[in-house]
C-alpha cells in the first residue's frame, strides 16, 4: 500500500517579487565547481549554497561544510527568504519544455510518501545504480534535517485520475521559475476533499523510482541513524516519509531520452574484430553518415529495428547500425534473465557486446573505460583529439512499456538505461524532517 501525505513545505518567499528562477538549481549530482559558482552568482540565496556544500558530492566533505549549510538554512528561514507553508498541501506541478521543435508539458505532484525497503512492497527501483558512497548526502541530511531534493517517481494511472482529482482551481501558479529552458509552475493544493481523494487513489498503486535511487537510500539511512541515536520514530514521524515528485506513467509529457556509451582503452582494431566476431548474431548495416551528419544518426538507427543500436567508429568516421538476427539473442547468453530484460537493446549492449565480446574475447584483461553521455556529445568525444575515446554505442530511448515490463518481471535495468527529461530543480519544495 502506497501511503502519501500532504505536508507543510518550506519554499522561497514570493511576496517581495523575488525571482525564483535565480534561486533554484539543477540536482546536486549534475553540478560541477564551475556551475556551482555560476548559480551562486545569480543570487546570494541560491539553493546550491545549501544543497552542494562539498564538491564532489560522491565523497564525504569536512564537517564545517555541512554545518555551514545548516546555518544558511536557519538564517534564510529567520530572514523569511524561506518560509514554511501554514497548512499541509500537495503541490500540483507542471514543467513545460521543448525537445527538438516539439513543446511538451509534464504534469506531476509533490507529496510525502511513506518509506519502505525497496522492492518489499509498493515502492520499486527500476535500474541498477553505481555503488557510489552516500555519506555526503547523509551528512547534509543530518545537518539540515530536510529533504532538499525530491525523488522523481512514476505510478500507473492510465486515465490520469489522480491529477484530475488534484487539479488546482486557479490558472495562475503560486510560483514559477525558468531553469535551463524549462518553465516550472507550482500550485499548493490544500482542499481537504481533494487531498483525501488523491490519497485514496494512490493507495493501491505501485511507485517506481525513475531518478533518485541514492536519495531514497539516504532517507532510509537517515531514519536508521535517528533510531540508532535513541530517538523515538513512530509511524507518523516525518523521517518515516520522503519528498517525491510523482508522475503518471501515462502522462503525455513524459519524455525518456537515451544515454549513450563512449569507450576508450580498447585495442586499435577492436571495431573490426567486433564486427567479424558478431557477424552471425548481428547485421552490421553500414551507413554513409559521419560526424558532419550526426543530427541524422537517431533517425537512421530508429528506422531499422526496435532492438537496433548504433556504433560510431571515430577513427573511421562511420556510423554502423547493428541489428540482432534473432529476436532473443540473449537467450543463449543470459538464460536466467527475464525475457523482457533480454530484449532490451541496452541489455544486449551490456551483456553481449561489452561483457561477452569486448570483455572476454577481444580485450580480456583490458577493460575499456565507459563514459555515459547524451545526444551529440558521444560523436564529439570520439572525434576530439583529446581524451582518447575510440567509439560510441548509440541507443534508442527506452520506452515506458519496456521499463514497466522489466520491473514487473522482478528485474532491474542496466545502469543509465533511462534519462527522464527534464530534471526536477532543487529549491521549489523542501520537505522538513522534523
Amino acid at each position: 500500500m502506497t501511503q502519501i501525505q500532504p505536508f507543510r513545505a518550506i519554499r522561497y518567499n514570493t511576496e517581495n517579487n523575488r525571482d525564483i528562477s535565480a534561486v533554484v538549481a539543477p540536482p546536486y549530482d549534475v553540478i560541477g565547481a564551475r556551475l556551482r559558482d555560476e548559480l551562486s552568482a545569480r543570487d546570494e540565496h541560491n539553493i546550491v549554497r545549501i544543497d552542494l556544500p562539498h564538491i564532489p558530492p560522491a565523497s564525504l566533505g569536512p564537517p564545517q561544510a555541512y554545518a555551514r549549510s545548516a546555518e544558511l538554512l536557519k538564517q534564510w528561514t529567520q530572514q523569511k527568504v524561506l518560509v514554511q507553508d501554514s497548512e499541509p498541501a500537495l503541490y500540483y506541478y507542471q514543467q513545460t519544455f521543448k525537445v527538438g521543435q516539439i513543446t511538451h508539458t509534464r504534469c506531476a505532484f509533490f507529496a510525502r510518501v511513506k518509506l519502505e525497503e525497496l522492492g518489499s512492497g509498493s515502492i520499486m527501483p527500476h535500474e541498477q545504480t553505481f555503488s557510489g558512497p552516500k555519506e555526503d548526502r547523509l551528512a547534509l541530511t543530518k545537518a539540515t534535517r530536510c529533504n532538499l531534493s525530491p525523488v522523481f517517481c512514476l505510478y500507473p494511472d492510465q486515465n490520469n485520475e489522480v491529477l484530475a482529482a488534484l487539479g488546482p482551481q486557479g490558472n495562475e501558479p503560486d510560483c514559477a521559475a525558468e531553469l535551463d529552458g524549462v518553465r516550472n509552475e507550482l500550485w499548493a493544493v490544500q482542499d481537504a476533499a481533494k487531498l483525501a481523494r488523491v490519497g485514496e487513489l494512490m493507495a493501491d498503486k505501485k511507485v517506481y523510482i525513475a531518478d533518485g535511487h541514492h536519495r531514497y537510500g539516504t532517507s532510509l539511512n537517515y531514519r536508521k541513524y535517528l533510531e540508532e541515536s535513541g530517538q523515538s520514530i513512530d509511524d507518523e514521524h516525518p523521517a518515516n516519509f520522503i519528498n517525491m515528485v510523482l508522475v503518471s506513467a501515462a502522462d503525455a509529457g513524459l519524455v525518456i531520452l537515451p544515454t549513450h556509451r563512449v569507450l576508450k582503452g580498447l585495442p586499435d582494431d577492436s571495431v573490426n574484430r567486433l564486427r567479424s566476431s558478431t557477424a552471425e548474431q548481428l547485421d552490421w548495416i553500414k551507413t554513409n553518415l559521419g560526424a558532419d551528419k550526426a543530427a541524422d544518426f537517431d533517425a537512421a538507427i530508429a528506422g531499422k529495428h526496435s532492438q537496433a543500436m548504433g556504433l560510431y567508429d571515430g577513427r573511421q568516421d562511420k556510423l554502423f547500425v547493428l541489428v540482432p538476427t534473432s529476436e532473443d539473442l540473449l537467450a543463449t547468453y543470459a538464460p536466467d534473465r527475464a525475457e523482457a530484460w533480454r530484449k532490451l537493446p541496452v541489455g544486449i549492449l551490456h551483456r553481449y557486446l561489452l561483457e561477452e565480446k569486448l570483455g572476454k574475447e577481444i580485450s580480456p584483461g583490458c577493460q575499456p573505460q565507459i563514459s555515459y553521455v547524451h545526444a551529440d556529445e558521444a560523436v564529439r568525444l570520439c572525434k576530439s583529439a583529446e581524451g582518447g575515446h575510440q567509439c560510441a554505442f548509440l541507443l534508442q530511448p527506452t520506452t515506458m512499456a519496456q521499463l514497466l515490463a522489466v520491473v514487473e518481471a522482478g528485474e532491474l535495468m542496466p545502469q543509465k538505461s533511462t534519462f527522464f527529461y527534464p530534471k526536477i530543480p532543487t529549491g521549489l519544495v523542501i520537505n522538513p524532517l522534523y
